[in-house]
């Protein structure tokens, strides 16, 4: 029989190297791998970062979206009072100037009525220039009272101002 000088140490040689070429590789791969979990871990805790800065930009939004309602609620609100308000008083004013005109007929047909209806014509009352400057003060009666009744609030106004401001006042008292 032929012994074999090939020792077992030399036998293992080949596969050593291979081994170790592949021990090599692994490695690289691991190293690699690592590093790619250590830029992943570093996006991460950005990420988190980021995560909470936005959740507290979105409180700080929140909060002043809230105040910002608040105020235009705040300008709006009476705006809207003040707008249904309006519509109130038009439609009241506009009842008032409609009753207003039906008072200024009857008016002239109390005018229209006495004529008709007194001595006014039997008697030639006509034929008086007091009679007319009458009936002509009663026919502008309507159109003056406006100006007549502004007037006098007017006056009682300026003349209350007179008796109640007559000395000056220390307004830093």
């Amino acid at each position: 029989m032929v012994t074999s000088t090939i020792t077992p140490a030399a036998a293992m040689a080949p596969f050593a190297v291979e081994a170790a070429t592949y021990e090599q590789t692994k490695l690289q791969a691991h190293a690699a791998n690592i590093q790619g979990l250590t830029t992943l871990t570093t996006s991460y805790d950005a990420e988190l970062l980021y995560s909470s800065r936005m959740l507290e930009l979105q409180k700080q939004l929140a909060t002043g979206n809230k105040q910002l309602q608040l105020d235009i609620d705040n300008i709006i609100g009476p705006t809207r009072t003040d707008d249904r308000r309006m519509v109130y008083e038009t439609s009241e004013s506009e009842h008032l100037l409609w009753i207003r005109k039906i008072f200024v007929l009857v008016y002239y047909l109390i005018l229209l009525v006495y004529l008709f209806t007194s001595r006014f014509f039997p008697d030639k009352k006509y034929l008086k220039w007091k009679i007319w400057l009458y009936i002509l003060l009663y026919i502008l009666y309507p159109f003056l009272i406006d100006f007549l009744s502004r007037t006098l609030f007017d006056l009682y106004q300026k003349i209350d101002y007179i008796v109640n401001n007559k000395l000056p006042r220390n307004v830093y008292l």
